[in-house]
């Protein structure tokens, strides 16, 4: 098509230009011109370990791009970057870049690998190229370094559903010009590189309640809540103050009964003692029309299971919730994504177990056989103190080609309540069938629609709302329509309590950005997020992940891990790990178990973050949270260690002295006055809480 030749052409003008920085006569410059493959490369790194390739691709081969073999350059692969301390004498940088050819090789499926390359000066992005795939020809790279002291050139993959796992990139040619005195060395040393390992402190032997401190139930609905609690065994609890039909398993921890018909807060007071000490919480058990009052907390099975997903593991996964402590942390939800269901669909012919009737004479949905018990399940996850979710489409079939809830949506609400679900993900899917039938057969994209204002976006969730408001059970509602049709309008009265802001994500750290951003814009989330409705970033994407058509552990490193989990939980996301649970390893459930950080995601002020700053290097976020304190996290976005600094008047909290926490450490670090400065290892961030008085329990 003529306008993506147009678009790639226009692309290929753009990256031959410099931005941001001198240019022209010091490209010609008499001087010494320093191959980079060269250079001492002791300040790289590349994704999955691998090693920089010089004068040959990561792996050995050749640098070949486009079946061009080049004889001068570097391999990498994403996400990687190399670092050069420059000493300002420096007048230019010129290469060539693509994909190397041995991608073809590497990739496992079918999807195309595509890159993009960037150049660094002094923290700032002053070249990017265009979006690259495999086979394309390699692209001029021209940037004037008139007083640089810092070069880097990073290599990441691009784009959603791509081979990322492939993403092996070549810097052809790569050479800077300077004087022949000019000193050039590398970017090195533990800091600049460094990668944290775990943080979160161990837990203690004495009783610490920790989650939420509030749960939203509707009047005369089903109550389940575990009061998570960490602490040697055995726990014994007490409570004061129970209302009626509501009672506590004493050696559980489970609240468990039916709401009052009368709306109001009702305080419990809740102790838990061991052999260790005591520990007291009061727990508010807000009756009303509103529910999840704050972000929910559990485990789905889609990014590990996809559709090979079976009834058993859906239970080993509530055993396991509960074998590893995560529940006892606040994780309650164990939620069955897509093919719990019969499918007929022409593409899962290799399953035939999942084939036949998806439903019986009177139009009731059927499991398939994996899932026999569907009652049965939901009691087991309900016994220890879990809630159970489920996962359907408005449309005919579900994205997995699963049967869908069109035309049953009102059987459905009421059988998933007589199962004893809890919560329902409705995703969009094949709905835009319905749509295009509407519109005469013309297909959804028709016209941006995407973009669109429509009744026909908002509609068949609307249908679903009503459903699910006529069962007697609470079911909390999580929209995944990708933010369509402009979503943060009309999500929270259309009774969404979740609502994803984009499409799927993977493990991937440009790809995570693309969801944090979506398409409504990070920086707007706090307009139209908080109790009762949550933005939605999509599932977690720690531990072992299967993207890119294997499973493997995720491709995000510990840096970006602790970026992940840190904003998720200050943009108010939903909570859900998508990892095998059976096979959690220290580090994963290092992330998953620090009660400072999981307490700024369920803060019952329900005031999500506002992004304060925005460079190309970094990002500072602040979220208000109960009782005058305030979370910030600094987000190191460049390859390499970097002091972020921001002041408290920047925050909004005045020139003052200010008592700071690192979260995840769990470590007081004193009084600051006006600013606070941290030195923030690559793609990781400083989580930490403050107030202008002193912790009662500073350490």
């Amino acid at each position: 098509m003529s306008f993506v030749r147009m678009d790639r052409a226009a692309w290929r003008k753009r990256a031959t230009l410099l931005t941001g920085l001198a240019f022209g006569a010091a490209l010609t410059a008499a001087g010494d011109v320093r191959y980079v493959d060269a250079l001492d490369l002791s300040g790289s790194y590349n994704g999955r370990g691998d090693r920089t390739g010089v004068r040959q691709a990561v792996g050995g081969t050749p640098l070949t791009v486009a079946e061009k073999v080049f004889a001068r350059g570097i391999g990498t692969r994403a996400e990687g970057a190399v670092g050069f301390r420059l000493d300002g004498r420096a007048t230019a940088f010129e290469a060539r870049v693509g994909v190397d050819d041995c991608a073809r090789g590497l990739k496992r499926g079918s999807r195309q690998v595509q890159m993009v390359f960037r150049v660094w000066a002094d923290g700032k992005v002053v070249w990017r190229s265009p979006s690259l795939r495999e086979g394309m020809r390699p692209v001029e790279v021209r940037v004037g370094l008139a007083g640089v002291r810092e070069l880097v050139l990073e290599t990441s993959s691009d784009a959603p559903w791509v081979a990322f796992d492939a993403a092996y990139g070549d810097w052809l040619d790569a050479r800077i010009t300077c004087p022949d005195d000019a000193h050039i060395g590398p970017i090195a040393g533990p800091e600049a590189m460094r990668q944290l390992g775990i943080l979160t402190p161990p837990e203690k032997p004495e009783p610490q309640i920790n989650g939420a401190d509030i749960w939203g139930v509707r009047p005369g609905r089903p109550v389940v809540f575990r009061v998570a609690t960490s602490g040697e065994r055995p726990l014994r609890f007490t409570a004061k103050n129970l209302p009626d039909g509501v009672t506590l398993d004493a050696e559980k921890g489970i609240l468990r009964g039916t709401a009052p018909t009368q709306e109001g807060d009702y305080d419990i007071e809740v102790t838990a003692e061991n052999a260790k000490g005591r520990a007291t919480r009061t727990i508010r058990l807000a009756v009303g029309a509103t529910i999840a009052l704050t972000p929910p907390m559990g485990w789905n099975s889609w990014n590990i299971w996809g559709s090979r997903f079976t009834g058993e593991h859906a239970r080993e996964a509530a055993r396991a919730l509960d074998a590893t402590g995560l529940g006892d942390h606040g994780w309650a939800y164990v939620n069955l994504d897509d093919f719990w269901e019969m499918n007929n669909a022409p593409q899962n012919k290799d399953r035939p177990e999942l084939r036949g009737p998806a439903r019986d004479a009177e139009g009731r949905i059927l499991p398939n056989p994996s899932f026999p018990d569907m009652k049965g399940l939901t009691d087991d996850i309900h016994a220890l103190g879990f809630r159970a979710g489920l996962y359907s489409s408005p449309g005919p079939t579900t994205c997995g080609g699963c049967e869908g809830s069109y035309g049953h949506e009102l059987q459905d609400a009421a059988q998933w309540a007589d199962w004893g679900f809890d919560y329902v993900k409705y995703d969009w899917c094949s709905y835009d069938e319905v749509v295009a039938d509407e519109r005469g057969g013309l297909p959804w994209h028709i016209g941006d629609w995407r973009d669109e204002r429509g009744e026909s976006k908002r509609r068949p969730y609307r249908l679903m709302r009503d459903c699910l408001r006529r069962q007697n059970r609470d079911i909390l509602y999580s929209f995944c329509q990708y933010g369509m049709g402009h979503a943060e309008e009309w999500a929270r009265e259309t009774g969404a309590n979740a609502w994803r802001v984009w499409e799927d994500m993977k493990d991937s750290w440009p790809w995570m950005w693309r969801s944090i951003e979506s398409r409504l814009g990070a920086g707007n989330y706090w307009k139209w997020s908080g109790p009762g409705c949550w933005i939605d970033l999509d599932m977690m994407i720690v531990g072992d992940q299967r993207s890119c058509g294997f499973t493997h552990p995720t491709f995000l490193t510990p840096n970006e891990q602790y970026t992940h989990v840190s904003l998720w939980c200050m943009l108010g996301s939903p909570l859900l790990i998508g990892c095998d649970l059976t096979k959690l390893d220290a580090f994963t459930r290092s992330l998953l178990v620090n009660d400072e950080v999981l307490a700024v995601s369920q803060d019952r002020l329900g005031k999500i973050a506002r992004r304060i700053r925005r460079t190309d290097a970094e990002e500072v976020w602040a979220r208000p949270l109960s009782g005058g304190f305030t979370a910030v996290a600094l987000v190191n976005k460049y390859p390499f260690a970097r002091e972020i600094t921001v002041t408290f008047a920047e925050l909004g909290l005045g020139d003052g002295e200010r008592w700071v926490k690192d979260l995840w450490r769990q470590k007081c670090e004193g009084r600051h006055a006006v600013a606070y400065t941290a030195l923030v290892p690559p793609h990781a961030t400083k989580l930490v809480k403050t107030r202008a008085v002193d912790c009662p329990k500073c350490d």
